[in-house]
């Protein structure tokens, strides 16, 4: 990906930074190509390496254009390295810090002496942030995937079955997309007060309230989306209908605040405050919504304190919830994609209602 790694060049430049060593899975596709699970991505301002193991020789050859493909792994990699760094007058190095272990970190260390590893996370994922035309596209299908498969479920959704069966049959929809499963949250009855709650062999219950949290992977990106429902003709709880109103209102007043220049707190604090004046504060103690990506939680988060601004061609989940042990919960989910004059929701074809039968 060029873009990518032109945007990177130009950080290291604005940074002084005079090499990139990335390990990390998603980073190393980002900004190589390679879906592979081997592999040490070095880039400079005038090379750009890529080595693996014999196992990746020609993926990587074929997924790294315009990557030099070297087959070295272990202490022939750290040799490298140190070769190449002192070669080339090196001192300062990117490290993607979350993925390299101690071990590593020593090791690369003693390896490469006279040079610094220093942090570059931070920049990484501010690169990420912002998706390409390309990604935008297949972030797209990916909910319109997602949506398809969860729609499918619904029919099957009923009083007897149990959460496993409703997990697995989402899953058996997303397969027969051609998608992989990128994860499923099946919470009924009590179970609502677990946000991520482990689908169970619960069985459903006639007028249970159903929160199903699902995403897919298409082309390796994630998808994101969450729908609380009733199932049955009995009448569901007062209070959850009343939470689920509350959410309700708390999520479509936020993500109608969503868009350029919004600051990440700013926007949590709108649907905090709605939660909060309907005296549900207390129960909602996670955060308003994440970015994603390749992964499914990137950056930047909508929580308390973020101070981030919001830029076009990011995406970003909208997700209040109000959780009650012993009772059950409620929370709805749209991801959105910031444009250059709001956001655009691209998981608004599912349907929020409250009773299954009017999906």
């Amino acid at each position: 990906m060029s873009y990518a790694v032109d945007a990177l060049r130009a950080r290291m430049s604005q940074n002084g930074i005079d090499a990139v060593v990335i390990i990390d899975g998603m980073n190393r596709r980002y900004f190589s190509g390679f879906t592979g699970t081997s592999g040490t991505v070095l880039i400079t301002a005038d090379d750009c390496i890529f080595m693996t193991d014999s196992r990746y020789t020609v993926q990587s050859k074929r997924q790294c254009p315009g990557f030099e493909i070297k087959e070295l792994s272990g202490k022939e990699l750290l040799d490298f390295l140190g070769e190449y760094f002192a070669l080339h007058n090196v001192k300062t190095v990117w490290v993607d810090e979350h993925a390299l272990t101690y071990s590593q970190y020593r090791s690369y260390s003693k390896a490469c002496e006279g040079v610094e590893f220093v942090e570059g996370g931070k920049f990484f994922s501010e690169i990420r942030q912002t998706k390409t035309e390309d990604e935008i596209t297949i972030m797209k299908e990916a909910a319109k995937n997602a949506g398809i498969a969860f729609m499918k479920t619904l029919e099957m959704i009923k009083p007897g079955v149990t959460e496993i069966e409703v997990a697995k049959t989402f899953e058996q929809h997303v397969i027969e997309l051609g998608d992989a499963l990128s994860f499923i949250i099946v919470a009924s009855g009590e179970n609502g007060a677990c946000p991520h709650n482990v689908p169970s062999s619960r069985v459903i219950q006639d007028g249970d309230m159903v929160t199903v949290d699902f995403g897919v992977i298409h082309n390796g990106y994630n998808s994101d989306c969450t729908r609380t429902f009733v199932v049955g003709s009995k009448k569901p709880n007062d209070e959850l209908v009343k939470i689920f109103n509350i959410v309700a209102e708390a999520q479509k007043t936020a993500a109608a605040a969503v868009k350029p220049g919004a600051v990440c707190c700013e926007l949590d604090k709108i649907a905090r405050d709605i939660i909060a004046d309907a005296g549900y504060g207390q129960y909602f103690g996670h955060s308003l919504g994440h970015s994603l990506g390749l992964d499914i939680h990137e950056l930047p988060g909508l929580n308390k304190v973020n101070t981030a601004v919001l830029e076009p061609g990011m995406f970003v989940t909208v997700e209040p919830g109000i959780y009650i042990e012993g009772l059950g919960g409620v929370r709805i989910e749209d991801t959105l994609m910031v444009t250059k004059d709001g956001a655009q929701s691209i998981t608004e074809d599912v349907s929020k209602s409250l009773y299954i039968k009017e999906y």
